[in-house]
């Protein structure tokens, strides 16, 4: 019994800190997170990951990762999300800056987070805190079809995202890369390498990149605390 409990406590805290990853990886909830936390004096940007003193880089929630850790841990690390973001809420309804109630904001949200009609609400509670730092909200509905994830809804919404990490079943190995098809110019399977020269192209990275930098290199999300903090010791 100890066991089955054990087995359920680190799927479920897995859940949530996966669902956290993939909602980090959206750049418009990046985006609204980082300017919610600018005015609120950077609550998010002077907390510490607990993971990342586990050695845990990027928000790697893979589950060769979070299978070593002992389950006390795992809990730690979703009380810890929790915690940051009940702050910052605090901190943002103080401000007024968000309201007090969800059904009292006043606007409709912009981006509406799916989640299976199967998921416990216990592990809703950190996503939909997030979720509403950041303009959205949570619903529970059937799963948007695939390719429909970043199109308007026919609901008052501008997006709807899905949380893969609240489905029963996820894919455990990656695709292979997609062929050409046989109409496709061979040039064209070279194309991803154009990124890079767009980016060189930008004479200069605008505020509210920089802040999503910040935010996710606060977090361990991404590689770009490097970048970040280049930019601030060349302003300083």
């Amino acid at each position: 019994a100890r066991h089955a409990e054990d087995s359920r406590q680190r799927a479920e805290a897995a859940q949530v800190l996966k669902a956290t990853r993939e909602l980090f990886e959206d750049e418009e909830l990046q985006e609204n997170l980082a300017g919610l936390d600018e005015q609120c004096g950077g609550v998010l940007a002077s907390w510490r990951p607990p993971w990342i003193d586990e050695g845990v880089e990027g928000m790697d929630f893979a589950d060769e990762i979070l299978n070593t850790i002992p389950v006390a841990t795992l809990l730690e690390w979703v009380c810890s999300l929790t915690k940051v973001f009940e702050q910052l809420m605090r901190t943002a309804k103080e401000a007024k800056l968000i309201a007090d109630r969800e059904d009292d904001a006043g606007s409709l949200p912009s981006i509406l987070v799916v989640v299976p009609q199967s998921a416990p609400e216990h592990q809703l509670a950190t996503i939909r805190t997030l979720v509403r730092l950041a303009g959205g909200q949570v619903s529970r509905q059937p799963r948007a079809q695939p390719g429909q994830d970043g199109v308007t809804s026919t609901l008052p919404f501008s997006r709807i995202l899905s949380l893969e990490a609240f489905e029963e079943t996820t894919p455990v190995c990656c695709p292979e890369p997609p062929e050409a098809t046989p109409e496709e110019p061979a040039s064209a399977r070279s194309e991803p390498e154009a990124a890079p020269k767009q980016a060189e192209d930008c004479p200069a990275t605008e505020v509210s990149t920089l802040r999503r930098q910040a935010l996710m290199a606060v977090l361990g999300a991404t590689p770009a605390a490097a970048i970040f903090a280049e930019d601030r010791s060349k302003k300083s």
